[in-house]
């Protein structure tokens, strides 16, 4: 196959048939890519050169979200893991490289009292003095209103319009809730 340029393509390419042979898929074929990539970019040649000050350098260096540097550093631990073991190599320079921090987006929950607030506060801020601000004010109220009372999505108050308030039932029609306007 010889798939791999760098020094370690041996080893790279027996680790993927020790992987395959335990049943596991070639999804590490990626991370040990990148790698192979790099050493080659940065002329690497021995296994001394690779320390752990490389991998935050080449960790740093990756244009990628910081979630998938996290999955490449974990599945190279795991190649070096497998170098100790066959005793190719004296220690694993990944084992205490720390996580990148991840941009996890944690939502927060408003309680029904904090929702009040928040709706008070923002009736509180339109502007009465010219009707250009009035309206533009009031409609972004009632987008409020809408996406606190009735559990709107965030993009559902701009698509809504007149003929969807339907005055007898006192509902609203919501069209097209499950796509997503981008």
């Amino acid at each position: 196959m010889n798939s791999f340029e760098s020094f370690l393509g041996p080893q790279m390419e027996q680790y993927l048939e020790y992987r395959e042979s335990l049943g596991y898929s070639t999804k590490a074929m990626d991370s040990l890519k990148r790698l192979d990539r790099y050493m080659v970019t940065e002329n690497v040649t021995t296994l001394e050169a690779l320390t752990p000050l490389f991998f935050l350098k080449m960790r740093t260096d990756l244009t990628i979200d910081p979630n998938t540097i996290n999955r490449v550093i974990y599945a190279l631990r795991g190649f070096f893991q497998y170098l100790v073991r066959i005793e190719f190599s004296q220690y694993n320079p990944l084992a205490g490289i720390p996580r990148s921090k991840e941009n996890n987006i944690i939502p927060f929950i408003f309680s029904d009292q904090e929702t009040e607030h928040l709706l008070k506060a923002a009736w509180r801020q339109v502007r009465r003095e010219k009707q250009v601000f009035f309206l533009k004010d009031m409609g972004c109220c009632l987008a409020l209103q809408l996406l606190a009372r009735c559990g709107l999505r965030i993009s559902e108050p701009l698509r809504l319009k007149l003929g969807d308030f339907r005055a007898d039932e006192r509902t609203i029609h919501i069209r097209q809730s499950s796509e997503q306007i981008v």
